[in-house]
């Protein structure tokens, strides 16, 4: 049976559920610390010079490969687990994030905050959000990274229901497998109306 609780130290504060594998978790049974994340994400084409270095514009920044209606153009990134280590492997491999308003790129970003806040071990999984992203997307991806040496489960910039959904379902996963999950959102409600406030995060 999960158990369900509310941590305010955890990495990104929100939907948070936590299931404990009862006789199996031992000292030493588990790593501490390494966190699987799952989010949207760009990563733009560069053009490389000859030698396969970057080119770079006047600005010293890298020159983005574009099409012939003059927009970016998009690396395959997608269906593969990535270990990073630091968040500059994070921006290498994953591109960089957008805005918060009418953001694409969650993921990213989800890993910059992980990492300014102590994190050694990041594997995340990128999902396209030019095509559909949701529950089964946010699962199937999930259940492949908890194949990985991960115990700290993060969603970045969801609903509160698609969090609670995807994230009871992994938990639920993860005990049945023996493994201890702490599972964690910045999950929020749908966006109220501009007279309206706004409902704090859902902790479940």
């Amino acid at each position: 049976m999960a158990e369900t609780f509310s941590l305010s130290e955890l990495v990104i504060p929100g939907t948070a559920i936590r299931v404990r594998a009862d006789g199996l978790i031992g000292a030493g049974a588990i790593s501490s610390g390494n966190i699987g994340i799952v989010g949207t994400a760009l990563r733009e084409q560069i053009e490389l010079d000859a030698e396969g270095n970057p080119v770079l514009d006047g600005d010293g920044n890298p020159v983005v490969v574009l099409d012939g209606d003059d927009n970016p153009v998009f690396d395959d990134i997608y269906g593969q687990t990535y270990s990073l280590s630091d968040y500059d492997a994070a921006r290498r491999d994953l591109g960089s994030y957008d805005g918060l308003a009418g953001a694409q790129r969650s993921l990213v970003r989800g890993i910059e905050i992980l990492f300014r806040n102590g994190a050694r071990q990041i594997y995340a999984r990128p999902l396209d959000p030019r095509t559909a992203v949701g529950e089964p997307e946010y699962t199937a991806a999930f259940n492949e990274l908890l194949k990985e040496d991960v115990n700290i489960l993060v969603l970045p910039q969801v609903t509160t229901s698609t969090a609670t959904s995807v994230l009871g379902s992994l938990v639920d996963t993860a005990e049945g497998t023996g493994k201890d999950v702490i599972a964690s959102s910045d999950a929020m409600p749908p966006r109220p109306p501009p007279s309206a406030g706004r409902s704090p995060p859902t902790t479940v």
